[in-house]
């Protein structure tokens, strides 16, 4: 990812996340670059205390936490996926997609009830890969 990234002409920062997902949250955004034309790289596996009975998995809540704490953030992509092609209890890897302006009190409610992959069926934003039959760890990529 990160050569592919230089190619393109973005400036790379990697990091690795790991632990509770809240604290993994703050990390990501602490480290996103603030120049446009930049790319920061994260990997590892977070944990999720699951207090709903939605679907999801780290990966989709990663991003719908980042969506959330991104809404006054300029224009960006944001993604994260199992490298099993698995994530929680779907059959997605992880979600996609732009810090679009959405109201927070619904990314809470989706938050609340452990339904990320939901949330992001709706926008149609699940990365599906199928079952990959490797597992290294989590990836995730933000595009500024």
């Amino acid at each position: 990812m990160e050569f592919k990234a230089k190619e393109l002409g973005y400036k790379i920062k990697t990091i690795q996340v790991f632990g509770n997902i809240k604290d993994a949250t703050k990390t990501i955004m602490e480290n996103i670059p603030d120049e446009q034309k930049s790319c920061l790289i994260f990997g590892g596996e977070t944990t999720v205390e699951v207090i709903g009975k939605g679907s999801g998995g780290r990966n989709q809540e990663l991003v719908l936490r980042i969506l959330k704490n991104s809404q006054n953030l300029k224009k960006m992509v944001i993604s994260s996926m199992g490298t099993d092609g698995i994530d929680g209890n779907t059959f997605f890897a992880g979600a996609i997609t732009e810090n679009i302006k959405i109201d927070e009190s619904i990314i809470k409610e989706f938050l609340k009830n452990s339904d990320s992959g939901r949330f992001f069926q709706k926008q149609k934003s699940n990365i599906r890969t199928d079952f990959t039959h490797t597992n290294l760890m989590d990836i995730g990529v933000i595009l500024k």
